[in-house]
């Protein structure tokens, strides 16, 4: 250390901490000893520094420590209080045993972890800006990730620990994220771009909520959209959004949520669609959209799911307008292998769900509302057809 006395108390305040030498000026152990105090060292970006102290957070003290770039901290952290974590810079490396605090650490820049490397947190929570890096994540706390709004990847794992993704940043999975004893994404984007078969998020059950949307190219174990989240299958990476998201178990859409799916041309092969392949049940209880990027033709048949079994019944589907003449039969859409037809024969068109077809309004087959009177033709009232002379 570069001073001689053993501790100092921040009862209030900020002290700044200097550099000489390469070495900071900080006594054997600092001690955040009050509310929202703070301690800055000198952010040296041309310096290689030192730090030997160790931190104590006394139990209900909030401290913040501002880390100085290209520093090695090998000190402890030890109390019971919050500690709020800012790097100034590139390379502030914390390399000290943490392991025995028992408050609450924030990371309020990017958390790091060098593949090969693990940070045991054992049983603690945590709040990070970002997470980068390949190494491992230990805690059987929670851990939330994306306060900072950035777009990150990290390719490391987990071990028996909650993970939350927050914050309107995207996280982006390329290999195998594993070792989550749950994966609740509550924020952003989730974009999967891997396009073999290893399992992205693990064998975790994965969830999402509050307008996350999970999108791109993958393979996962199972999947629960809730109220607010949005699952879009095919290329997140590429102008035209095709391809799948396949999962080995199920896959749950739940009311308010939203199935977004779009077809390229009518061969029903990976680059002409966005899809889903279910190993096991896909239950459809939210609102389906399904968008066109070609002119469709009497006879197109689009596939854009195959499953175990399909069970739910979705708030809406809504489908595009078609060309005059046209006309959507959905009889086989909610079924295994979820079919969209194109036809020029309306008799043989099933009902289409749509927001508000049970309401006692009146809807032409391609499911627009209607009023009278009503010209000569088939139209649909409380999911019925009726015919009018």
């Amino acid at each position: 250390t570069g001073n001689s006395f053993a501790a100092l108390y921040v009862d209030e305040g900020a002290v700044n901490i200097m550099e000489s030498a390469n070495i900071m000026s900080v006594p054997d152990t600092i001690v955040f000893n009050g509310y929202n105090v703070s301690v800055y060292d000198e952010n040296n970006a041309y310096s290689y520094s030192k730090n030997a102290v160790n931190y104590k957070v006394t139990e209900g003290s909030v401290g913040n420590l501002y880390l100085d770039g290209r520093c090695d901290y090998s000190g402890g952290l030890y109390g019971k209080g919050t500690l709020n974590v800012y790097a100034q810079y590139v390379r502030g490396e914390l390399k000290g045993n943490w392991s025995e605090f028992e408050g609450t650490l924030v990371c309020n820049q990017n958390g790091h972890i060098p593949s090969g490397s693990t940070v045991n947190a054992e049983s603690r929570s945590l709040s990070l800006g970002n997470l980068t890096g390949g190494g491992t994540l230990s805690t059987s706390g929670t851990v939330t990730i994306g306060s900072l709004n950035e777009d990150f990847k990290f390719t490391g794992s987990f071990n028996n620990t909650k993970v939350v993704k927050v914050g309107s940043g995207s996280w982006t999975f390329t290999k195998s994220v594993s070792g989550a004893s749950s994966l609740a994404f509550r924020g952003g984007d989730i974009i999967l771009n891997n396009t073999g078969s290893t399992l992205l998020f693990g064998s975790s059950m994965a969830t999402v909520e509050n307008e996350a949307v999970v999108k791109g190219i993958g393979t996962i174990a199972a999947l629960t959209v809730q109220n607010g989240g949005k699952l879009m299958p095919g290329s997140a990476t590429s102008s035209r959004r095709y391809g799948a998201i396949t999962s080995t178990g199920s896959i749950n859409l739940y009311k308010g949520s939203t199935l977004q799916l779009i077809a390229y041309n009518n061969k029903n092969g990976n680059t002409s669609r966005s899809y889903l392949t279910v190993g096991g049940d896909l239950n459809l209880s939210g609102e389906i959209t399904i968008e066109l990027g070609y002119t469709p033709a009497a006879g197109d048949e689009l596939i854009f799911w195959t499953a175990k079994n399909v069970k739910g019944t979705p708030t809406a589907i809504n489908l595009p307008e078609l060309p005059a003449g046209l006309y959507w039969d959905t009889s086989d859409l909610l079924k295994p292998e979820g079919k969209l037809r194109v036809t020029d024969q309306p008799t043989g068109i099933q009902t289409i769900r749509t927001n508000g077809m049970n309401d006692g309004k009146i809807y032409t087959l391609d499911g627009k509302r209607v009023e009278m009177p009503l010209k000569k033709g088939i139209y649909i009232k409380n999911g019925k057809k009726f015919y009018v002379k």
